[in-house]
């Protein structure tokens, strides 16, 4: 229930054979159990209190968040449970799968060999206990190392003064580090990081407006975000290229306050649209640019301006720059560049035609 509620407030769940289709097993009141629980949760055989269970019942239809990005998510039931049925996780699975916006990785593992109860052997124990809290971190990040620091925003516009393009230039370069450290982890040659640093670099300066978050003891550079123009669409329109955290600064809001300071600036340049494209998979992606209101664009209405259609594949598919040297290491292959991509958009109300001659 509460998952449904609220599916961007969760990181990762994992279920323990989990109830999940009240409204089904509490009608069979051969299960063990059954009989007295309906002084709990209700008597399914009563038309009114049906209505009572449909309505909290996590896998009945009409409870499933349409067009919510659900986090992933570890069901575990089991074959042998007599007070749970093992059908209900598929259940659930199915339902969330088929209403959510994106297929969310729901991971049904059966337990073929146990009960409700967990296994009595302490290495049974341990093993059974092991899975979940496998699953979890994976998809967690471990808060443990994370700086008590604090951090703040700047922002930078393109400008024509040589000093703001001398800072401009500095925090660029800081900047592109992170962006390798993030994005690159795969490459250690001394080379390959430094024309991979160069090649961010030359994009980051390029960008109508960069914004960055920078530790407050020392300004290291701890997060960037990107917006760049699109010049050949019919109105003013930024690209916001993929946002870099840091990884031990993390999940503090750091990404939703980027998004905000470029977001101001585009206001003020007169920018009516900002789009960026996202993994489908991206489950933790999907759901911050979702509470900032960047939608489908596909859904939200028609991509009809070639030109806009254009300059957004360009930045999709184009590869780091324009050598020849198929080789290097640094470049991100074919199949990586044409993986599926999301185009969101956000609407900001302003903006204006732009000159067509």
């Amino acid at each position: 229930g509460a998952v449904h509620a609220a599916p961007d407030a969760f990181a990762a769940v994992a279920l323990d054979v989990p109830f999940l289709d009240a409204l089904g097993t509490l009608a069979d009141a051969t299960l063990p159990l059954t009989a007295n629980e309906w002084e709990e949760f209700g008597n399914p055989l009563n038309e009114d209190e049906a209505a009572a269970i449909r309505s909290y019942s996590p896998a009945c239809e009409e409870n499933v968040n349409r067009g919510a990005a659900y986090p992933p998510m570890l069901l575990r039931p089991a074959l042998h449970d007599a007070r749970t049925g093992w059908w209900e996780s598929f259940k659930f699975a199915a339902r969330v799968r088929s209403a959510a916006r994106h297929a969310p990785r729901i991971v049904v593992d059966l337990c073929e060999d146990r009960g409700h109860f967990a296994p009595a052997g302490l290495r049974e124990n341990a093993a059974d206990l092991a899975v979940p809290l496998a699953f979890l971190a994976h998809h967690l990040e471990s808060p443990q190392h994370a700086p008590e620091a604090s951090w703040r925003v700047r922002a930078l516009a393109k400008t024509s003064s040589a000093d703001d393009d001398d800072t401009l230039a500095a925090v660029a370069e800081a900047a592109a580090t992170l962006q390798t450290t993030v994005f690159s982890p795969h490459l250690s040659s001394t080379g390959s990081l430094y024309l991979q640093r160069r090649r961010y670099e030359d994009d980051l300066r390029r960008a109508e407006c960069l914004a960055i978050a920078q530790a407050a003891d020392d300004d290291a550079v701890v997060a960037v975000a990107a917006a760049h123009a699109l010049p050949r669409a019919s109105s003013s329109s930024w690209y916001l290229s993929a946002i870099a955290v840091d990884a031990a600064w993390r999940r503090r809001g750091i990404a939703s306050a980027l998004l905000e300071a470029i977001e101001r600036h585009a206001r003020d340049a007169g920018v009516a649209e900002l789009y960026l494209h996202v993994r489908p998979e991206n489950n933790a992606a999907v759901a911050l640019y979702g509470s900032q209101g960047y939608l489908d664009a596909l859904a939200d209405g028609d991509l009809s301006d070639d030109a806009l259609r254009a300059d957004l594949d360009l930045h999709l598919h184009s590869p780091p720059d324009d050598d020849d040297d198929h080789d290097d290491p640094c470049k991100n292959s074919e199949a990586e560049r044409r993986q599926p991509q999301m185009l969101l958009r956000k609407r900001l109300g302003g903006g204006h035609e732009r000159d067509r001659r």
